[in-house]
């Protein structure tokens, strides 16, 4: 009785629903501001990226490794699936808010004929920097035949959402049933003690 007992224990102690520290994800997102240089007029440069936990307080041009990104400059959409994992520069302050960064993806887009290079910057140090897209294209192995650059001097903002995950109904479901089971022992167990003691 003893051994299913503990064996039962040690099933509950596993299945148990805790939420881990490092069990929090935050989602940071930057909106840019309009273009005012170049001709696609009132796109911006938007994107997201995820991380595992919390962004660090107080730090100076720290690489952060993303989980997950996708950002778009109104001419194309940079994400894992075409360009791979990247990382991204920031700088926080205290309660972790980003105050300076430097994000900059690059594409080549070759097919039979033309060559795209896409190109996504946006960088920011006290408050000076700039959102940059840009487009080339050029003829396989000759010159390029089209250029186009936007640009905002204005600085964008970023949010970050922070989510932590909570266990299934199915992990709660066999704790439940796992305490259940022990109650139903220990009841049956002090039955059957004391009809012995009654034959005694």
């Amino acid at each position: 009785m003893k051994a299913i007992t503990l064996l039962v224990l040690s099933l509950i102690f596993i299945s148990a629903p805790v939420v881990r520290a490092d069990s929090t994800q935050s989602t940071i997102t930057y909106t840019g501001t309009p273009f005012t240089e170049g001709s696609v007029f009132g796109s911006i440069v938007q994107g997201t990226f995820t991380i595992n936990g919390t962004l660090p307080t107080n730090a100076t041009n720290v690489l952060i490794v993303a989980t997950d990104f996708s950002f778009n400059d109104g001419l194309f959409t940079f994400d894992p699936q075409n360009i791979g994992p990247e990382g991204f520069v920031v700088s926080t302050d205290g309660s972790g808010n980003i105050t300076g960064w430097n994000v900059n993806f690059d594409v080549e887009v070759v097919d039979q004929f033309l060559e795209q290079f896409f190109d996504l910057s946006s960088h920011w140090s006290n408050g000076v920097g700039e959102d940059q897209a840009r487009l080339e294209i050029d003829l396989v192995g000759g010159p390029p035949v089209f250029l186009e650059r936007d640009a905002s001097t204005l600085v964008g903002t970023w949010n970050v959402t922070e989510t932590t995950a909570t266990p299934e109904p199915s992990t709660y479901l066999l704790f439940l049933s796992g305490m259940g089971l022990i109650l139903y022992l220990t009841a049956k167990r002090r039955t059957t003690t004391l009809k012995i003691l009654a034959h005694k």
